[in-house]
């Protein structure tokens, strides 16, 4: 049995939408459903009622990104330009968030799909480790989800890209490339809220203070980074995914606080740090061959 993940974004929230695209090359779905339910007790020891109040769901996606164009439903504001390829997306947080409607499809001799609507990202966390690729996974709330049974496969073809590599990766401290790098991750949080419930499902979210951290293992060459966490300096931070001059994602981490932690083993082993950021604001920068994020 053949697995695809689809999405199409909705006109309106909680609308189903058509199938349009694909967020990049799926590894994992989960629906995260969960039963709100209220235990009414009869007595000190006797048995109780058990009433069911709605469902909630917080789907998690995973996948090794494509294009950087997942990450318009990550902060929610984009803003593209160009006549021809390749085009620019500046990417930064939004006062809104844009839903879709995600589709995990099992195609065989009997198709079926659950079909989760007003899906939005409520944190995502972005990954690389030596000699691996990006992998995305995220965390989302979802307004309702269906069965489509039978389901009829939009045969939406992966584009051909490559996913983005380990050696696709470049990291700047202020504005120097600091080559010894071993692993990246950032995490972004829209610290959702859900609203009122109306019937079963709840109506929708709110978005709160958006967060961003990031960490670095890198190999130890000097005393700089844990000289700026001691003196407790503010850094800029730039991490670069390139598969060529007319194709990138770039992340602009700015102001950043940083915490520097360093083993030091008395044997025959390499020298490492790990550096926590905490940025104070965060931008992305994108050129693809994709004209409208």
């Amino acid at each position: 049995m053949i697995r695809k993940l689809y999405y199409g974004e909705e006109e309106e929230y909680g609308e189903p939408a058509s199938m349009l695209d694909v967020l990049g090359i799926a590894r994992r779905w989960n629906s995260g459903g969960e039963l709100v339910y209220q235990d009414v007790r009869v007595g000190e020891r006797e048995n109780y009622d058990r009433i069911p109040i709605g469902l909630n769901f917080s789907p998690t996606i995973e996948f090794l990104p494509i294009s950087g164009k997942f990450l318009k439903y990550v902060f929610g504001k984009v803003v593209s330009s160009g006549s021809s390829s390749p085009y620019t997306h500046l990417i930064e947080f939004g006062n809104s968030l844009k839903s879709i409607t995600v589709e995990a499809a099992r195609i065989g001799e009997t198709s079926i799909a659950e079909r989760a609507t007003g899906v939005l990202v409520d944190s995502a966390d972005i990954s690389i480790e030596s000699d691996g690729l990006v992998t995305v996974s995220l965390e989302c709330r979802a307004k309702s989800v269906s069965i489509v049974s039978p389901y009829t496969d939009p045969a939406i073809s992966l584009p051909n890209k490559k996913p983005y590599r380990f050696n696709d990766m470049k990291l700047y401290i202020e504005g120097v490339e600091y080559a010894s790098i071993v692993s990246a991750s950032l995490s972004i949080s829209n610290n959702l809220e859900e609203m009122p419930r109306v019937g079963d499902h709840v109506s929708g979210f709110k978005l709160t203070k958006a967060e961003c951290e990031g960490e670095l293992d890198l190999i130890f060459e000097d005393a700089i980074l844990l000289d700026k966490f001691l003196s407790r300096s503010i850094v800029d931070i730039e991490l670069r995914l390139t598969r060529s001059s007319d194709d990138y994602i770039h992340f602009n981490l700015q102001d950043c606080l940083i915490e520097a932690e360093a083993e030091v083993p008395f044997e025959a082993e390499v020298l490492m740090q790990t550096i926590r950021l905490y940025p104070k604001k965060i931008n992305v920068e994108v050129k693809d061959d994709i004209e409208e994020y």
